[in-house]
């Protein structure tokens, strides 16, 4: 016995490969509520058809009832849970296989009224299936048909053990009075009778209940984009639409920056520490002779070189039991660095030279060193100086951009194109030569210069882009209110005269008739569907019950609605209003 457990999302390839790779030829497929397998009768079918395959005998376990009554219907033996799947292996075969046959039975009564009408049928009518336009539409291309010969169950209910020769059993259990337990012909046949019913009925149910329904947002079409070019010439008093010529000016303003700028360079002055210090001779040995600029160190290494040379003589060994009596000398040092790191303490100045052996021949300063200074005064640099012209530029700069971007300025309600600015070099206040090397804090500059740009009337630009565009609006669009759109490319300077590109586009209906829409999806599976009109818009296609995969053919069961989600003018050819185009760019807005 194999118990396979399956998540909601798998489907009904994954039922099908875990069942084949199960080892025993008992099992059972556990499915969650909401299974995605469960959601077919005919997945069942197909298990149950790959488990006759297989030699083995498949059971149903899952807690929803719809989901074990389609699973019953397809001749499964089917269990609200594992316990009671358990529970009914431990028991009798025999009474395992009634309540397998109950539940089976269930759900034939809920559609036996349904397929009344199909009751005198001794064989249902193969189901017609919608395919696709070109797919081959024969027997053999359809699969088998689903027929009364389907009723039967494809996959036998748990077995049981036949009473007269004790050997399993893949017969349903019938109760009745036959003699040594023989189900009587009657039973049977009612059997035969109710299955019968429930595959008529859900026959019924599926050429009678699908049906569909299609959205459809009809998606807007570009319009355009025309592309043109204009030049603005200070020169031009009018606008010539032939030529693409409109009028433009060269307003100027008067800019001016100065400022208080810090001096970041630094004189120095020092000086350098002077003091003592005193040779000791313990060596009874020897004497020595410490010759001038010999450096002797701190422990934290501050050099300082003795100014003359210094000799010491062979310490005194006297006495019994002897003694060593060292001889010394002092001498003046100097640091060898200036700056104040060469006043130090009172013997401080302790390491000898590494040829000296520092056992017998020692030093110290009996007295702290002083002298050493560092002074600092602040002083102009060149490049203090040409810092600060720096800054007084970028503020002219800032002034020009200011100016073109201060509509009462320059543009008084045109547009101000800010790559033609330009302005004058900027003529300083004092002489910037003049300021390098002076010994103060903080130095006074200013410069002033003159600025200017080319400026024009937008809405001349647009009205030419406009018309030009209103004339590619084919007979029957409708043009897209507020569409319309009117940019302004980056300009290139000519002299004083300004060219540049100007692009115009905007947006366009294709009204879609909701007949002919019917007609090209009937009959067509879902997902070709879906394809189709994705080309026309945003459509959504829902299908009920959600297992059809094919759109229905009858009328009465598709519903389409085509909408657009945009507002469009009644005819193409009337221009929409000044607002519809982009705002008026400033310079800055332009490329």
């Amino acid at each position: 016995m194999a118990i396979v457990y399956l998540d909601v999302d798998d489907e009904i390839t994954f039922a099908a490969s875990r069942m084949r790779s199960a080892a025993e030829a008992q099992v059972a497929l556990v499915l969650p509520a909401g299974s995605r397998v469960g959601t077919s009768r005919i997945n069942f079918r197909l298990l149950a058809r790959e488990a006759q395959s297989g030699a083995r005998s498949l059971t149903i376990v899952c807690p929803d009832a719809p989901t074990r009554a389609l699973a019953a219907s397809a001749g499964l033996a089917v269990f609200a849970s594992v316990t009671e799947y358990e529970a009914a292996l431990a028991t009798p075969a025999s009474a395992a296989a009634d309540a397998a046959s109950t539940e089976r039975a269930a759900p034939t009564a809920a559609v036996a009224s349904a397929a009344s009408t199909l009751a005198r049928s001794a064989v249902v009518p193969e189901q017609a299936v919608d395919l696709p336009s070109g797919q081959d539409s024969s027997p053999e291309a359809r699969g088998p048909a689903i027929s009364a010969t389907a009723v039967a169950p494809e996959t036998p209910p748990p077995a049981r053990v036949e009473p007269r020769t004790g050997q399993p059993s893949s017969l349903p259990v019938v109760k009745g009075r036959g003699s040594r337990g023989r189900p009587r012909t009657g039973a049977i046949v009612g059997i035969g009778l109710i299955a019968l019913l429930a595959l008529a009925g859900g026959v019924g149910a599926y050429a009678l209940l699908p049906s569909a329904s299609v959205s459809l947002v009809v998606r807007p079409e570009p319009l355009g984009p025309v592309d043109l070019s204009v030049t603005a010439d200070p020169a031009a008093s009018r606008t010539d639409p032939v030529a693409g010529v409109v009028p433009a000016d060269r307003p100027t303003t008067e800019l001016s920056a100065s400022g208080t700028f810090a001096a970041t360079g630094t004189k120095v002055d020092e000086t350098k520490a002077t003091g003592a210090v005193r040779w000791q001779n313990c060596d009874p040995t020897r004497s020595y002779r410490i010759p001038g600029a010999t450096v002797v160190r701190t422990s934290s290494g501050v050099g300082f070189a003795t100014d003359e040379t210094v000799f010491l003589p062979v310490a005194i060994l006297a006495g019994n039991p002897p003694t060593i009596t060292c001889q010394t000398n002092d001498v003046p040092v100097t640091a060898t660095k200036p700056g104040e790191a060469g006043n130090v303490a009172a013997r401080t100045i302790t390491s000898v030279p590494a040829a000296l052996n520092s056992v017998v021949v020692r030093v110290s300063n009996p007295d702290p060193t002083s002298g050493g200074t560092h002074t600092e005064t602040p002083l102009v640099t060149q490049e203090d100086v040409d810092a600060a012209v720096k800054s007084l530029n970028a503020q002219l700069d800032a002034q020009l951009a200011a100016a073109i971007a201060d509509p009462n300025e320059l543009g008084a309600g045109r547009v101000v194109f800010e790559d033609t600015a330009s302005r004058t070099d900027g003529v300083p206040t004092v002489d910037p030569a003049s300021l390098v090397g002076r010994e103060v804090a903080g130095f006074d500059l200013g410069l002033g210069a003159t600025g200017r740009v080319t400026a024009v009337d937008p809405e001349v630009v647009r009205a030419i882009a406009r018309q030009r565009l209103l004339a590619a609006v084919l007979p029957g669009q409708q043009l897209v209110d507020g569409s319309i759109r009117v940019e302004l490319g980056e300009p290139a300077i000519e002299g004083e005269a300004v060219s540049f590109p100007v692009t115009a586009e905007g947006q366009v209906v294709e009204p879609v008739d909701e007949a002919e829409i019917r007609a090209r999806i009937a009959g067509l599976p879902v997902a070709d569907a879906e394809a189709l009109l994705a080309g026309l818009g945003d459509a959504t296609v829902a299908v009920w019950p959600d297992w059809v995969t094919t759109i229905p053919t009858y009328g009465f069961r598709l519903d389409v609605k085509v909408s657009t989600d945009v507002p469009t003018q009644s005819d193409g050819t009337s221009p929409p209003p000044s607002g519809a185009d982009s705002p008026t760019p400033t310079g800055s807005e332009l490329p």
